[in-house]
């Protein structure tokens, strides 16, 4: 079996897109939750408003951390989540409610799957599968790709934006966001 291990491949990828306007209400802002749905890719995407909460590990994380994972592997993977710190969003976003799919992908990409789980591991439903076994030049290439055919301003998340909207906006924590 000839398996592609890629050090630096992307295992699935949310989008932001910036603002589709014909959203705003009255207020001038979408309402936290609201979905919209692209017209040309069908990707749906969800309202994130703006707001504060607590970003990197407490100290009592990092010790639970420790104590399961063990010291080598905290300094290796964890240690850099650290200090704990407020984080303010000073704008919503609209992020993904999905992960991007295989069919998606091949959507704009125009042929080629790159995925490693496709019908032949998965199933008929491949295509609603998340795409991986891509780098992250390659996810820059597909949102070039998207912008150009939608019109849109599609990016991905900042590490504060994803954890954010991971951990359930300023409601919420979690010490493995997205998993």
């Amino acid at each position: 079996m000839n398996i592609k291990i890629c050090i630096q491949c992307v295992l699935g990828f949310w989008l932001v897109v910036m603002c589709p306007c014909q959203l705003l209400t009255a207020s001038g802002e979408p309402v936290a939750g609201q979905s919209w749905t692209d017209p040309l890719t069908g990707m749906e995407f969800v309202w994130v408003p703006p707001g504060t909460f607590m970003m990197g590990q407490t100290e009592a994380e990092k010790q639970w951390i420790i104590s399961t994972e063990g010291e080598t592997r905290y300094k290796r993977s964890f240690s850099d989540e650290l200090p704990h710190h407020e984080v303010r969003l000073t704008q919503g976003f609209w992020l993904s409610k999905y992960e991007v799919t295989q069919a998606q992908w091949i959507a704009v990409m125009g042929g080629e799957n790159p995925a490693f789980f496709t019908e032949a591991k998965v199933g008929q439903d491949w295509y609603n599968h998340p795409v991986e076994q891509v780098s992250w030049e390659d996810v820059q290439s597909f949102i070039r790709k998207l912008n150009a055919k939608t019109g849109h301003i599609y990016r991905l998340p900042s590490e504060a934006e994803w954890e954010y909207a991971a951990g359930g906006g300023a409601n919420g924590r979690t010490i493995f966001a997205g998993t």
